[in-house]
């Protein structure tokens, strides 16, 4: 650790003071406003310096913890390597642990997409390792872009990159930070996979001393990296990260863009970048190139799933199904689901589903309770109404029965008191009932020879039948005994 005044270049990780212009050394902002400037501090920046028995002959790259030169042997056999060197300065315990990690890691695989490790070292305290040229290599889109290959070569050519990452996946061996430029294309047209430099094992095929990576530390590059890698979970994440990096770099590869736009995440912090990553769904390919439209659209999505268990397994099962897709054959990718469309939605909006779900149950809850309230008071009111509909129907047998027995009453003025009872009867519910009683009360002796009488309600002109029809007419004569009443219905 540099003293309490002093901090680390954030490029070359040489102490400064903390005050530095800039925060970074001299030489690193002199690099960065004079292009092609060497570091005469910097040994490993001149073209006269050797590691072991290679000789530095111009510098090929750069990454954040290693300088890359292409050089060359001559003895005991001439050839070139790819020559990595470990940044000054960068000697702590966690960059010492990745570097080697990237050496051993390559070490142990064997397979013509990797570039293979030819030899390694140290000097002056700083490890190096030398690593399979690559003839006139390009970036994996710069070569396919150069060379204008159709579709379905840029689609045989990224089943050689599946092949490979199947390889390290078998040997244990996750990459994590592929990339197009991770990715390299020899003049020939054959694939390499480079870069472990933050790779992590799955098995114990690496040293313990390599395999050093801090919780919730985030590795790796936004426009590539798999959800749970923005998530801070690289140390937990297993090989389905690289299918997702593997299906980003296929959309590039396809569309010429990443699956989020560049300018969106390098003009937002970091952690907006990586919100993006982690929730937002990348845009359809086919709204890039509608002629991606099926198939191949399936099969990308599917590597670019957010969920890792809805992903392919393997890198291996990633290939086959572009080899499906080539021969016309069946895929294993299908469009998601509309029931998991909805799904993924909430998991990715969630905050604003809570919102939403929470004022739509209080509408819902305010809704029942006030149906709730309604029925109370329909019930209220059919209990009411049919509490008043049995007193009244019981008033009106009441009533019809005094009738009865006041016209069958031997007493003088039963008749009278009868038609009064049916009146009250009447004025509650009109019936042929009262009908009846009210004539049979007329024609009782106590009346004069002709009585009129008027009867609420109509019915249907059937007949004048003088008997006592239920459906008479609206007026109605009636002779008995030589009297004439008339009943007006």
């Amino acid at each position: 650790m540099p003293p309490a005044d002093l901090t680390l270049c954030p490029d070359c990780g040489r102490s400064i003071p903390r005050d530095a212009v800039r925060g970074m050394c001299m030489a690193c902002m002199m690099r960065a406003v004079v292009p092609g400037f060497l570091d005469p501090t910097d040994p490993s920046d001149s073209t006269d310096h050797s590691y072991g028995p290679w000789r530095i002959l111009s510098k090929a790259g750069e990454g954040a913890f290693g300088l890359v030169y292409e050089a060359e042997q001559r003895q005991p056999i001439h050839r070139r390597a790819a020559l990595k060197v470990l940044k000054p300065g960068l000697d702590s315990r966690e960059v010492m642990a990745r570097f080697a990690a990237e050496r051993e890691a390559l070490a142990v695989l064997d397979h013509p997409g990797i570039a293979r490790v030819l030899d390694a070292g140290s000097e002056g305290g700083r490890p190096w390792f030398a690593a399979e040229w690559v003839d006139g290599a390009r970036s994996l889109t710069a070569f396919c872009a150069e060379k204008n290959l159709p579709r379905r070569e840029r689609v045989r050519l990224f089943q050689q990159v599946c092949d490979a990452v199947a390889h390290a996946h078998q040997r244990g061996i996750i990459h994590r930070d592929l990339k197009p430029s991770n990715i390299l294309v020899s003049a020939d047209g054959a694939a390499k996979v480079i870069d472990f430099g933050i790779a992590r094992a799955t098995e114990r095929v690496l040293a313990q001393s390599t395999l050093v990576t801090l919780a919730g530390q985030v590795l790796g590059t936004p426009a590539y990296m798999s959800p749970e890698q923005a998530a801070g979970q690289g140390a937990e994440a297993d090989t389905r990260s690289d299918i997702y990096s593997l299906g980003a770099v296929l959309y590039e590869l396809l569309t010429g863009a990443p699956p989020f736009p560049r300018v969106k995440l390098e003009s937002s912090s970091i952690q907006e970048a990586l919100r993006v990553v982690r929730e937002d769904a990348p845009a359809k390919p086919s709204t890039v190139d509608a002629s991606l439209r099926g198939e191949l659209e399936w099969i990308i999505l599917r590597a670019l799933e957010k969920d890792p268990a809805r992903r392919y397994e393997t890198a291996a099962a990633f290939g086959r199904d572009l080899g499906s897709w080539l021969d016309g054959g069946t895929v294993l990718a299908a469009p998601p689901s509309r029931a998991y469309q909805m799904r993924s939605f909430l998991r990715r909006h969630r905050t604003a589903a809570i919102g939403v779900a929470s004022v739509f149950v209080a509408l819902l809850a305010g809704t029942v309770g006030m149906s709730i309230l309604w029925q109370h008071a329909q019930q209220a009111a059919i209990s009411e109404s049919t509490q008043r509909q049995r007193a009244e129907s019981e008033l009106w047998q009441s009533l019809v029965l005094t009738a009865q027995r006041e016209r069958l009453s031997p007493a003088a003025g039963g008749a009278a008191r009868a038609l009064d009872m049916v009146r009250r009867a009447a004025a509650i519910r009109a019936g042929v009932e009262l009908r009846d009683e009210a004539i049979a009360a007329l024609v009782k002796p106590d009346f004069g020879p002709e009585r009129r009488i008027s009867w609420a309600g109509k019915v249907p002109r059937l007949a004048r039948d003088p008997i006592f029809h239920p459906k008479m007419s609206s007026a109605c004569l009636v002779k008995t005994n030589g009297d004439k009443v008339l009943v007006e219905l």
